[in-house]
């Protein structure tokens, strides 16, 4: 199966995996609370975690991909957040409902695109599950 044209994604965080994960962060943050630990601890080690949860999610939302194209041929690349144009290799992927999830690998660098229907048009998310699916 060949396709004629390219596809290009513009990489947006997206709402509703950043609130899933600021979810799981409250949930992990409120957990240390029913432990038998002293109320110090307890309440250090909320501390902590919800820290630690809020960092990375707000690295997650910075990712290192800004542009993802794939061209016709097969060839992947990647515009990072300065601007730099790098080729990529696809590490791996997976496709979970209508989302698909991609790891790449290029010369200094790696990193993860998360493509949701409410981050990237629906028309080009289907295209990347048919190509993936074929590509296999």
């Amino acid at each position: 199966m060949r396709f004629a044209h390219g596809i290009s994604f513009d990489v947006r965080p997206s709402p509703l995996l950043s609130r899933f994960v600021l979810l799981i962060v409250a949930l992990a943050t409120i957990a240390p609370l029913f432990t038998s630990l002293p109320w110090i601890a307890r309440l250090a080690l909320a501390g902590l975690i919800a820290a630690v949860g809020i960092a990375r999610a707000a690295h997650g939302r910075r990712p290192a991909v800004r542009v993802l194209d794939w061209a016709f041929d097969g060839l992947w690349t990647v515009r990072d957040r300065s601007g730099r144009s790098f080729p990529a290799e696809l590490v791996a992927s997976r496709v979970v409902g209508t989302s698909v999830f991609l790891h790449f690998r290029w010369k200094g660098g790696a990193g993860h695109v998360a493509l949701l229907p409410d981050n990237t048009d629906a028309d080009h998310l289907r295209v990347l599950r048919a190509r993936l699916s074929a590509a296999r």
